[in-house]
């Protein structure tokens, strides 16, 4: 009896070990710290263009591109030659003083119209400092505006948002994609990439849109955010198919990573030549306001 309890004391020692130093190394393994060799891709040049069919500046801006875990600002190109032509005319812009980078033109000289081509060329730009000046262009329709009939608010005390919602006329008989946009007393508050709000019109074609929610506002707990006679505007803005799959990508892009460990984003395919980044638009708007009222619009 000594003798088999001698074996099997033995024995489970071994198997004890077997189990123990396997989960040693896993965990060993788990503190490890790894060095990735990321490759960075040439710089490149940034477009930035939207044109708007209200009579404001429009505005082309030019970067370059920066890797991936830089946290460094988007160095500005400056002293390119940026143009607009209808066909018909060439519209040059000017490079900001104070804004290196951003190139404007006057709504005096230029206010882009639905249903005409915009061509968009970038000139005297060295991008990687070898010499070499090639020609980036682009070139996109503005669509055709789709008018509002009224805006509203309503309040979600669950998200502590105001939903923004609208009502309007979806064209029949083709496709339409939409961006939408908030201002408060003309003071726009989507302006970053991921506050804007587009879409298609696979589920409302040809429709009318009743009330539908398309933005919102943070409206927090004390309610404060909004005051009695601020004027909330809504844009409704058609834009091209071309440029509703760009936003849908950018979108999908700067969303957190599912799976946590997910790589990182790739450069979002643009409609600039030459391997440049960004992209040229041109997008109609239509703007339709409503009158804050706390006794309302709080409830």
């Amino acid at each position: 009896m000594t003798d088999l309890n001698s074996f099997c004391l033995h024995k489970f020692k071994r198997i004890l070990k077997l189990l123990i130093y396997p989960s040693f190394f896993i965990v060993a393994g788990c503190t490890e710290i790894i060095e990735l060799e990321l490759s960075t891709d040439p710089v490149r040049l940034v477009v930035d263009a939207v044109l708007t069919s209200e009579p404001e500046y429009q505005i082309v801006r030019l970067s370059k591109s920066v890797p991936y875990f830089s946290d460094q600002p988007a160095p500005p190109v400056s002293f390119a030659k940026v143009a607009i032509s209808d066909g018909e005319h060439k519209f040059l812009f000017t490079e900001s003083v104070e804004n290196p980078g951003y190139y404007y033109i006057s709504p005096k000289e230029f206010v882009p119209e639905p249903g005409i081509t915009y061509t968009l060329t970038i000139d005297a730009v060295d991008i990687g400092n070898e010499g070499v000046e090639p020609t980036y262009s682009a070139v996109t329709t503005m669509p055709y505006p789709v008018e509002a009939d009224s805006v509203d608010l309503r309040l979600n005390d669950t998200w502590e948002i105001w939903q923004v919602l609208v009502w309007f006329q979806d064209p029949p008989d083709e496709d339409n994609y939409y961006l939408f946009k908030v201002r408060r007393n003309d003071q726009l508050m989507t302006y970053r990439p991921k506050d804007l709000r587009v879409t298609d019109d696979v589920f409302f074609n040809g429709s009318y849109v009743n009330g539908i929610w398309v933005q919102s506002i943070n409206a927090g707990s004390n309610r404060r955010q909004l005051n009695d006679d601020d004027i909330i505007t809504l844009d409704l803005c058609s834009i091209s198919e071309d440029f509703y799959r760009f936003m849908d990508a950018l979108h999908k892009e700067i969303r957190p990573a599912s799976p946590l460990f997910s790589g990182p984003p790739a450069n979002l395919p643009g409609n600039i030549s030459n391997g440049a980044l960004g992209f040229f638009t041109a997008i109609a708007t239509h703007q339709v306001s409503v009158v804050f009222d706390s006794s309302r619009h709080n409830q």
